[in-house]
């Protein structure tokens, strides 16, 4: 017992080292160790950024910006607490593999990192798109950190949604349903096609946060709605879009 104690020790030590080591991203794998792919590594890394920028954009902003501070504070504490839950997690489950794949097509820490790569650039936006970002980021991260706190398995990091397209009371089907993180929406690299058109229609590993939802028929496309999905730590969650009064 000793020996495992003082194993995890030498991990989380390892892991803090590193990330007070690194600098910060300027494309994928900057500040990396060499040969280093581990993903705890990989989120706490960039967890790490995004509360380094949110406090830069507290001090450069959040005095002739006031509204800004509350946002600013709650990415940065929701930031520390998700570091906490990644570096606990390896620390439970030291040896155990937690992607097959790239880390880097993984959508919940693509979601992060686009975060980062945002704040990193935003102090020299104007004042009204620097107020609608870091709102929207901090909304998303939030609901990231409720899942997290929330869930069986300490993370909180994947959930089936499960949409259906309603007319009133009806169910009707034909529609296909997009959604991206509302901070992407504009890029359409970032929209998210569920794999089937509805209804109902599913998509097995979506992140929590807050979304861009919206649909499309034909030539035809609604207007992306604002979305929280998670945070209550379940791993599936059930959403009715209502389809527009003047949409056939």
């Amino acid at each position: 017992m000793r020996r495992a104690l003082f194993n995890s020790c030498l991990l989380l030590l390892s892991w803090s080292v590193q990330l007070m080591a690194a600098g910060p991203f300027d494309g994928p794998g900057y500040g990396q160790p060499p040969g280093q792919s581990d993903p705890v590594f990989e989120y706490s890394h960039t967890l790490n950024w995004i509360r380094i920028y949110s406090e830069k954009l507290e001090k450069s902003h959040a005095t002739r910006l006031p509204q800004l501070r509350e946002p600013l504070e709650q990415l940065q504490k929701d930031a520390r607490f998700l570091t906490d839950r990644w570096l606990e997690w390896a620390r439970k489950h030291e040896g155990k593999k937690l992607y097959q794949a790239d880390i880097k097509l993984d959508l919940y820490f693509r979601s992060l990192e686009n975060a980062q790569f945002t704040l990193e650039k935003l102090r020299k936006k104007k004042d009204d798109e620097i107020l609608t970002t870091v709102n929207t980021l901090a909304k998303d991260l939030h609901f990231k950190a409720e899942s997290c706190r929330a869930s069986d398995d300490g993370l909180g990091k994947e959930i089936t949604v499960t949409v259906r397209t309603m007319r009133g009371t009806n169910e009707v089907a034909g529609y296909e349903v997009y959604c991206a993180p509302m901070a992407l929406v504009k890029f359409d690299k970032e929209h998210i096609r569920f794999p089937k058109i509805s209804s109902p229609t599913q998509f097995g590993t979506l992140p929590p946060g807050f979304y861009a939802v919206w649909l499309k028929k034909g030539n035809l496309r609604t207007q992306p709605v604002g979305q929280i999905i998670g945070g209550d730590g379940k791993k599936i969650f059930p959403l009715d879009i209502p389809i527009p009064p003047d949409t056939p």
